[in-house]
């Protein structure tokens, strides 16, 4: 909402120092303030948005301590003619 008070207070500013501007002129203006404020108000919503990520392994529910992940998946692999399938320690 700061935003937008924001980009109206500007807006405000602009037109008394250009009282004879046309609609199209201030619509213009209006224009150019409205993407520049939807593209700060995304980025804080893209940016702060809690994806799960922590800096720390998660814990293990019964010790607390920092939980090892370990998992093996099988991969096919393609070379040429030949196709074949490896298991992938991540």
């Amino acid at each position: 909402m700061k935003q937008a008070e924001h980009m109206f207070e500007e807006i405000e500013a602009w037109y008394d120092q250009n009282p004879a501007a046309s609609f199209e002129e201030i619509e213009k203006r209006a224009r150019q303030a409205r993407r520049k404020m939807m593209g700060e108000s995304l980025g804080v919503v893209i940016n702060g948005r809690d994806v799960g990520k922590t800096e720390e392994a998660p814990k293990c529910d019964q010790c607390r301590d920092a939980k090892r992940v370990s998992t093996q998946k099988d991969i096919w692999i393609r070379r040429g003619n030949r196709v074949g399938t490896s298991l992938l320690h991540l």
